[in-house]
């Protein structure tokens, strides 16, 4: 049982042969009241730290949405996993949306296949997300790793 289950998890965690990779994203949406939002029509954009010729590499992961399910509610982790192209060890995760609503991300904790040390990002800023700076949100918000 036990030789099963290692397999099976070290199966989950190998790079494709097509050089994509899973990623996993854990995602805390804010305490404060309307913090949270349904239907926000949320992308994630990952880019890698530079590597030694000073190049990064980003990659779009698409909308995080999970059909019929209530996304990013107020204080609530939200979890995602999506397959693209490996970037490499991740730096920044940027996070766009396409609704008016105003959603404020508190954290995230990404992973990927390819490199599973978790790396934690803040929103030190408290940014919020939205398409109307009425709200008091921008239409795009990065979090960074400290290094």
């Amino acid at each position: 049982m036990l030789c099963v289950l290692v397999c099976i998890a070290a199966a989950l965690l190998t790079v494709e042969s097509n050089g994509n990779t899973q990623y996993f994203m854990r995602i805390k949406v804010r305490r404060q009241s309307d913090s949270g939002c349904d239907n926000c029509r949320v992308s994630a954009k990952v880019t890698s730290l530079a590597n030694k010729q000073g190049h990064k590499r980003s990659i779009n992961l698409g909308l995080l949405d999970k059909p019929s399910h209530n996304d990013f509610s107020t204080n609530e982790w939200e979890y995602f996993s999506k397959t693209n192209v490996d970037v490499g060890r991740i730096g920044c995760i940027e996070f766009t949306t396409q609704n008016d609503d105003l959603l404020r991300i508190d954290m995230v904790e990404i992973r990927s296949a390819s490199h599973p040390l978790v790396r934690t990002m803040y929103n030190v800023h408290g940014t919020g997300l939205s398409t109307s700076h009425k709200k008091g949100g921008d239409q795009a918000g990065t979090l960074c790793t400290g290094y």
